[in-house]
């Protein structure tokens, strides 16, 4: 079963606020884990079952995740909620000395933040903790490291995976000058049978000089060269390019040979 529900605005609820949404389904679900439900009949036990319900999971995107586990938010000190690494340590890749967080230890300084007599002391359980009282922590199987699980569309589809096609692979990233292959105007057929002649019978720098950069971008195209990223498109780019594609071709030619 997916359980779904909309908490009415104008706002969304602040900080512990959505324990009062949050207490009557926990109010549902204490009895339906604790008592059951007792099916008189079902397709395979005609004697009759005992279902119990659980929530076993909640999917949300980051704020919502926090809020509702009672943790501290994706930008406050104590950063992570399954283990005790704080923002200052972000750079520490060496996940062996991360400590995990456990049930047991959120449960507790939930307790003391829940008990606290005053605001002043349940802030300064959140500062050394960053946890919060959360109704879910009625359900007696509840995991609060665990239970909250990786929001796939907000953390993969719009998040990693958005990032990697955009960022890394630019996919719908328009080519820049650069990367586009030059453009051909309109040359003359007769002025294009001299370049392919030139081109054709070893060439030299001085002879290609001679051709207008247009004939040179229309060689260039024609033999399908792709100059680098950051070429400009000027006519002595052009003539390198032709020259050192006529010399691998001539070596090649040889080696075949």
């Amino acid at each position: 079963m997916y359980l779904v529900g909309v908490i009415p605005g104008p706002r969304e609820p602040a900080l512990e606020e959505i324990n009062h949404f949050l207490r009557p389904v926990i109010d549902f679900f204490l009895p339906s884990w604790k008592d059951g439900t007792w099916f008189t009949r079902t397709l395979e036990h005609a004697e009759g079952r005992l279902s119990r319900s659980i929530i076993a999971v909640a999917v949300n995107d980051l704020p919502a995740a926090r809020k509702l586990a009672g943790r501290a938010g994706p930008t406050a000190n104590q950063v992570c909620g399954l283990c005790w690494q704080k923002k200052l340590d972000v750079a520490n890749f060496d996940h062996d000395t991360w400590k995990r967080r456990t049930s047991e230890e959120h449960r507790a300084a939930a307790e003391e933040w829940k008990n606290a007599e005053t605001k002043s002391v349940r802030d300064k359980v959140f500062e050394r903790h960053g946890v919060r009282w959360s109704e879910l922590l009625r359900l007696p199987y509840w995991d609060p490291v665990r239970f909250i699980v990786i929001d796939g569309m907000h953390n993969l589809f719009l998040g990693v995976v958005q990032y990697h096609f955009r960022n890394v692979i630019t996919i719908d990233k328009q080519a820049s000058k650069a990367m586009r292959k030059p453009e051909i105007k309109p040359v003359d057929p007769k002025e294009l049978d001299k370049g392919r002649t030139i081109l054709e019978s070893n060439p030299t720098a001085s002879a290609m000089t001679r051709l207008r950069l247009p004939i040179l971008q229309a060689l260039v195209q024609e033999i399908g060269i792709t100059l680098p990223d950051n070429a400009r498109n000027t006519k002595k780019m052009m003539i390198e390019a032709l020259l050192v594609r006529y010399s691998f071709l001539l070596i090649r030619n040889v080696i075949d040979k």
